[in-house]
């Protein structure tokens, strides 16, 4: 059980130095960032190689400043290769169970009304397996709406208006 603990390979993280960087980045619950663990070790061996961790802090940087269709354009296969090398015993090779998928859009803090409306659009049942394509499908549009905000109303952009209404000098319309 203290394996991992007690030999940690190079360039490698056990799971309790994964909950503390992942205190030092995000305001997560020790549980939120055990399952995040979970997710990202595919090969359970109790530590996480360098892409996972990379892959982790890049989520979270993306979550954090609502960048997240940017992590999607530019991560999405390497997150989908570790999410599908995870699914190696209950899924076909190369495919992602939604099970799987669930547990993180559930992590990112996906609303359930948009987890349901994507059941219903696609017709995802809890057994369904997601080929690459049907991935990008799914979540694109959520990471979208996560971006904009999940309330109606708190959308962040701000309208050249509004910047220059409460603007005091000529100086700083410049910046």
């Amino acid at each position: 059980m203290l394996w991992p603990q007690v030999f940690c390979p190079p360039n490698a993280l056990h799971e309790h130095a994964f909950i503390e960087l992942m205190r030092a980045f995000a305001d997560c619950t020790d549980s939120e960032a055990l399952d995040f663990f979970d997710l990202l070790d595919h090969d359970f061996h109790g530590t996480l190689g360098l892409p996972q961790v990379y892959i982790a802090i890049c989520l979270v940087a993306a979550l954090g400043c609502r960048q997240l269709t940017k992590f999607i354009y530019f991560h999405s296969t390497r997150l989908f290769g570790i999410l599908a090398k995870g699914c190696r015993f209950s899924a076909a090779p190369n495919r992602v169970t939604w099970a799987r998928l669930m547990m993180l859009l559930r992590l990112l803090g996906t609303p359930g009304h948009l987890i349901s409306k994507v059941c219903v659009e696609h017709g995802m049942t809890p057994l369904a397996q997601l080929k690459y394509d049907d991935f990008l499908d799914i979540i694109f549009p959520i990471m979208v709406q996560l971006d904009r905000g999940t309330d109606i109303g708190e959308i962040t952009v701000i309208n050249e208006h509004d910047r220059t209404a409460t603007v005091r000098s000529k100086m700083c319309t410049l910046l």
